[in-house]
């Protein structure tokens, strides 16, 4: 991690990749990076975002795992399923249709 910010493209400059949906940043770190923007966090700068707090006050920025309902761009609802493990005496539960 630890890229050097200043010599990030601005939005207008972001290249275009092919195959890649218009105004991504998709490839800006390398091919086969999995962090995106991840990749500017280092060590001084969440220090320095620390400074920053002035009070502990906290908000979720999530939602329901059901929201938002209806379900956005056409996809289907979120289907919860609860599986009865050794005669009640555990549960294991999985999501279907579920889009992060």
């Amino acid at each position: 991690m630890g890229h050097d910010a200043t010599n990030l493209p601005t939005y207008a400059d972001l290249p275009i990749k092919p195959g890649a949906p218009a105004g991504s940043a998709w490839g800006l770190f390398g091919d086969d990076d999995q962090l995106g923007c991840l990749n500017l966090l280092t060590a001084e700068r969440v220090l320095a975002a620390a400074k920053l707090v002035r009070k502990g006050a906290v908000f979720p920025l999530n939602l329901r795992i059901d929201e938002p309902n209806p379900p956005l761009f056409g996809r289907g609802s979120v289907k919860h399923t609860l599986i009865d493990l050794g005669g009640g005496v555990a549960h294991d539960d999985y999501l279907d249709n579920f889009y992060p």
